[in-house]
């Protein structure tokens, strides 16, 4: 599978282009990927267009596999907070997994959890409420990685039992941007590697 963690346009580029585009790389392989909403993907009034292409901004994956079962959960972050709704959504979905057999549960979404500087204005990260209230349930209800992008350049956190990783970008935007993937390897633990772009060759 493969997750898309936000910003699929940049300023006022066209919605349905980016998502065609997508698409046409995604190829066969479409129902295995998964997109989050990012910040410029509700600029300029492109909410409805995200709608139209992609649907709801936040729900569940299960991954099924000879080695057991994995819970992906995906939160908009777009706006730089979850809200009560939202947030309601979540505990619901924490309250139905509890007693489930879970290999690994997984939360990615587009804004990361603790904000080292404040190159993202007023969606750097969540309220600071928010911030407690989120980490405290994911590391009551068994999180073990929260996966997120939004500041273009990687960082790797833990807190209470949770890692906390931002991805790098996909597109350089400063000089000092390194450039690249994630590849997570869900097996009996969870491992990322980190693949540079400028070191593929």
């Amino acid at each position: 599978m493969a997750i898309i963690l936000g910003d699929l346009v940049n300023g006022k580029s066209n919605m349905q282009m980016a998502s065609e585009r997508v698409r046409e790389m995604a190829g066969s392989k479409l129902e295995s990927l998964f997109m989050t909403l990012g910040n410029h993907d509700i600029y300029f009034k492109l909410w409805d267009q995200w709608t139209k292409e992609w649907g709801s901004s936040h729900y569940t994956v299960e991954v099924h596999t000879t080695g057991g079962t994995d819970f992906y959960i995906c939160l908009d972050s777009a706006s730089g907070y979850l809200g009560t709704e939202q947030m309601s959504w979540l505990k619901d979905v924490f309250e139905s997994i509890k007693n489930r057999d879970l290999r690994h549960i997984i939360v990615f979404t587009h804004t990361h959890m603790f904000k080292k500087d404040g190159s993202q204005g007023h969606t750097s990260n969540y309220p600071i409420e928010e911030t407690w209230e989120l980490t405290s349930l994911f590391a009551r209800n068994g999180v073990e990685l929260f996966l997120s992008g939004h500041s273009h350049s990687r960082d790797i956190s833990h807190f209470n039992g949770v890692q906390y990783v931002v991805v790098d970008a996909l597109e350089e935007h400063y000089s000092d941007s390194q450039t690249g993937y994630m590849i997570l390897e869900a097996g009996k633990e969870l491992d990322c590697r980190f693949i540079r772009f400028d070191e593929i060759k």
